[in-house]
C-alpha cells in the first residue's frame, strides 16, 4: 500500500517510468524506497504526572535522501535486487580498504627510504655541524633516534602481508570482506516508535506511531545507515 503523496513522487520517477515501459504487462511494482537515518538528540519539554520538565534529553528521528532503485514484479525477485546491491557495497569496500593498504604501504616504504638516507648521512658525517661540537653524546642520542625509528618503520610494513603481485592482493581482501560481512555491514528489522514531533517515544505511549523499516548499516568512517521499505506502487 503507498500514500497517494508518495504514488504521486514516485509517478515521476525515471527509473520507474522506464521499468514499466520494459514491462507493458504489469500493472503495479514494488520498489524499495531508500533513505539515509539520522537520529540526533535535542533538549526539549517533557510532561511526568501534572510536571513539566525543561532540558530533557529527547532523540528526534528523520529521514532524507529518498530514492527508489530497485523495481521488480515479485518480492521475490525484489530482495534478490537488493541483495544484489549489498554484494556490490561489500566490493566497493573492499576496493577502498585496498587503496588505503596500497596508499599506507607507500607512505611507509617513503618513509623508511628517507629514514635509510639520513642514517646514511649520519654515518659519513654525523650530524652536521654538531659533529664538531664538544657534546658528541648528542649525535649519539640521534643516530640511535633515527634506527629506533627504522626498525619501528620496518616493523609495521613487515606486518603487512606481502603480495607478489597487485592481483592477488585484491583477491585476498575482497576474499576476507566477503566471507566475514558482518564486520562491514549489519541488516536487521527495525520498529520504533514516533510521536507528532517525530521524536522517539515508547511503545505504548500517546500520540506514538510505529515505524517498521529494513536497516543496513554499513561500517564506514562516518557510519551510515540507510533504512528499506516495499512499496507497491500502480501504474
Amino acid at each position: 500500500m503507498v500514500l497517494k503523496s508518495h504514488q504521486h513522487a514516485l509517478s515521476r520517477c525515471t527509473e520507474l517510468m522506464e521499468w514499466f515501459d520494459r514491462n507493458p504487462l504489469c500493472n503495479e511494482v514494488i520498489t524499495t524506497l531508500g533513505m539515509a537515518v539520522s537520529e540526533q538528540k535535542v533538549f526539549g519539554m517533557a510532561i511526568q504526572g501534572d510536571l513539566v520538565q525543561r532540558d530533557v534529553v529527547q532523540t528526534t528521528l528523520s529521514f532524507s535522501e529518498h530514492r527508489a532503485r530497485v523495481f521488480s514484479a515479485t518480492p521475490e525477485s525484489l530482495w534478490r535486487g537488493v541483495g544484489r546491491r549489498i554484494l556490490d557495497e561489500l566490493a566497493l569496500m573492499a576496493l577502498s580498504r585496498f587503496e588505503t593498504e596500497q596508499t599506507s604501504r607507500k607512505l611507509l616504504e617513503e618513509e623508511r627510504s628517507l629514514l635509510r638516507a639520513r642514517l646514511r648521512a649520519f654515518d659519513r658525517r654525523g650530524t652536521g655541524i654538531d659533529n664538531l661540537a664538544a657534546g658528541g653524546a648528542h649525535g649519539n642520542v640521534e643516530g640511535r633516534k633515527l634506527l629506533h625509528q627504522l626498525e619501528e618503520n620496518e616493523r609495521r610494513l613487515t606486518q603487512m602481508k606481502g603480495y607478489d603481485d597487485l592481483l592477488e592482493l585484491r583477491l585476498s581482501i575482497l576474499s576476507e570482506v566477503l566471507y566475514n560481512p558482518e564486520n562491514y555491514l549489519h541488516i536487521q528489522q527495525r520498529t520504533l516508535h514516533v510521536d507528532s514531533m517525530n521524536r522517539m517515544v515508547e511503545a505504548g505511549t500517546s500520540d506514538s506511531n510505529p515505524i517498521r523499516f529494513v536497516s543496513v548499516r554499513v561500517e564506514r568512517n562516518p557510519g551510515q545507515e540507510r533504512a528499506l521499505v516495499a512499496l507497491r506502487v500502480h501504474r
